[in-house]
């Protein structure tokens, strides 16, 4: 079950990540660490904290809990980011919820890739609706959320019908619909600036015919620099320097009478 678990899921990886995680860190990620049974202790909201892992070229970290064990409440903090974990329906099927964070992945690239992933161990199948809700906060103030993607893993029929979407997943940020996965496209990333923090939601749809196995987010950040003002232009600059020149004349004659 595993083995074809990171078949499915732990190896689809965004943006930088496609190249700059071994394997080994997606695989611990996904089984290793926090204990995958499903737990039947307090349902007290929790802090986490991830794992460090050996990301190529910078940090990185990850964490790992099945569905049953990350409880509305729960605080995870991987670097300087933070998931406050929201509401959730995963329809009755259990899974993983899996983070994984990674800085400055290639010469050059101070930006993060942080990705929160649902892994499914049984595919979801019709007629299923489910949504996850999380709230995810960059704590260094000097970055901003940069760009945004999703991705999913979904079987359909083949041939499939056409204009019917078997799976359809839909992200919101702050209550907005921004990005749509029909039948397992990849969708973005496309560019997206915001402070933070941002209320982030994954609603799923499964009709008959499909199965959803997992999903990705996959969010970068980057250095907010704020514009320095240039200097004057120089015909700006002389005309400043001929008018100061002319109020100082006026007092002086001001001053002579």
């Amino acid at each position: 079950m595993f083995y074809s678990l990171l078949q499915r899921a732990g190896f689809k990886l965004g943006l930088a990540l496609q190249s700059s995680i071994p394997r080994l860190l997606i695989a611990a990620a996904l089984l290793g660490g926090s204990g995958l049974m499903l737990s039947t202790g307090s349902v007290q909201a929790a802090t986490y904290a991830c794992s460090p892992g050996p990301a190529q070229g910078g940090k990185g970290g990850f964490f790992t809990k099945s569905f049953a064990e990350l409880n509305q409440g729960d605080i995870v903090s991987c670097g300087d980011k933070r998931y406050d974990i929201g509401t959730s329906n995963y329809g009755g099927y259990s899974g993983l919820v899996n983070i994984v964070w990674a800085e400055g992945l290639a010469p050059g690239n101070q930006d993060d890739d942080f990705l929160l992933n649902l892994a499914f161990f049984t595919p979801v199948i019709d007629p299923k609706t489910g949504f996850f809700n999380y709230k995810l906060s960059i704590l260094d103030s000097d970055y901003t959320f940069d760009s945004v993607q999703l991705d999913t893993t979904v079987t359909v029929p083949k041939p499939p019908v056409p204009s019917v979407d078997y799976v359809k997943v839909t992200k919101k940020v702050n209550g907005v619909p921004i990005l749509t996965s029909i039948n397992g496209a990849q969708v973005g990333p496309i560019a997206f600036s915001d402070p933070g923090p941002i209320t982030v939601e994954d609603v799923w749809t499964v009709v008959p015919g499909g199965k959803l196995t997992f999903l990705q987010d996959t969010f970068t950040q980057a250095r907010d620099i704020p514009p320095v003002p240039g200097p004057l232009p120089l015909l700006g600059a002389g005309a400043a320097f001929g008018f100061s020149r002319r109020i100082r004349g006026r007092i002086k004659g001001a001053r002579l009478v």
